[in-house]
């Protein structure tokens, strides 16, 4: 299987593969987009999808979760997930024949030809990369993105309004909460429950006080009537029309 990844986010290191805890949360953080959304995507490639020849990419797919349900729903088109650590191939079990994970960076340039990919998405990386990082990555989406098709990107803003006080000393070094009702409680529940005890040390955090804060973030979330903000942006990249030949 591989040695274990490792790689610096919001200034501490998380080692990879996930565990079976951590691979649920991304699962059922999946599951919650998708309700608040009313569907896995927003953009308009219902029928491009529905022609079962189209060529689709997820960059920085997770788990994989979304593929899979795109494939269930669209078979027959091309799914590529990238990942830039090895958690994303250990989700193989049951893997559609049309779904393919591979290792690649975009910060780094995609393996694919220009004009490769009919839908390309990224999502939940906003914190991964700097400015200057994302003006390189967006370029490099859209390059391999065809003339007509469209690209989706969605995330958290980590703006978290209604905050109580233990909440916001956590929540606005390390994006770990907000209430979009009973399931976006849980999740929080979980994501502080699994990561808060590798944190300890940049928190300044006690080991042993962790369930505490936990109840309490949970009880100022429902005090405050806690929020996240979550945003979807797609566009179709322009086709230009050759008129000198």
């Amino acid at each position: 299987m591989g040695k274990p990844f490792s790689k610096s986010i919001s200034g501490y290191q998380e080692t990879f593969p996930l565990t079976d805890e951590e691979k649920e949360i991304l699962h059922t953080r999946h599951h919650l987009t998708r309700e608040m959304f009313k569907g896995n995507f927003s953009s308009p490639v219902h029928d491009v999808l529905k022609t079962g020849w189209a060529k689709v990419l997820d960059v920085g797919c997770d788990v994989g979760t979304w593929l899979f349900e795109l494939s269930a729903d669209y078979p027959g088109c091309t799914y590529i997930g990238t990942y830039t650590s090895p958690y994303s191939s250990l989700e193989t079990v049951n893997r559609p024949f049309d779904v393919e994970f591979i290792e690649a960076d975009p910060l780094r340039g995609l393996p694919y030809e220009d004009e490769t990919f009919d839908f390309v998405t990224m999502k939940n990386r906003s914190i991964d990369y700097n400015e200057a990082e994302w003006q390189i990555i967006m370029n490099e989406l859209v390059r391999v993105l065809k003339p007509g098709g469209w690209i989706e990107l969605s995330d958290y803003d980590y703006s978290y309004g209604k905050k109580g006080p233990t909440t916001e000393k956590l929540l606005n070094l390390c994006p770990f909460g907000g209430r979009l009702g009973e399931t976006s409680a849980q999740v929080a529940k979980d994501t502080l429950k699994t990561f808060l005890p590798k944190l300890a040390n940049y928190f300044g955090v006690r080991i042993g006080d962790i369930d505490s804060i936990i109840r309490t973030v949970l009880e100022e979330a429902e005090e405050h009537q806690s929020v996240v903000r979550f945003h979807r942006f797609f566009a179709q990249k322009e086709t230009v029309l050759d008129l000198t030949s």
